[in-house]
């Protein structure tokens, strides 16, 4: 789905460069001296990622015990 969605954005993308190429330009022209705010992203981006290492490989939920079932004679025995 996440790479769906990324090309979606690419497309559209794609077409407001062509619609509005004077638009991007400035943009452009505005973010290439932006020097706080790119540290400031990117330093967002780095606790983002340190989260979510912590919390896919770190963080582990405690294990649940599963109930033992018994075969009885409404299961069906397993070859």
């Amino acid at each position: 789905m996440i790479v769906s969605l990324l090309g979606w954005i690419m497309v559209i993308r794609g077409i407001l460069l062509i619609a509005f190429p004077d638009l991007f330009m400035y943009i452009a022209d505005r973010t290439i001296g932006a020097e706080g705010i790119w540290r400031t992203g990117f330093a967002v981006l780095v606790l983002v990622g340190l989260y979510l290492t912590y919390a896919g490989w770190v963080a582990r939920p405690e294990p649940t015990a599963s109930p033992v079932v018994s075969p009885g004679s409404d299961l069906p025995r397993a070859a």
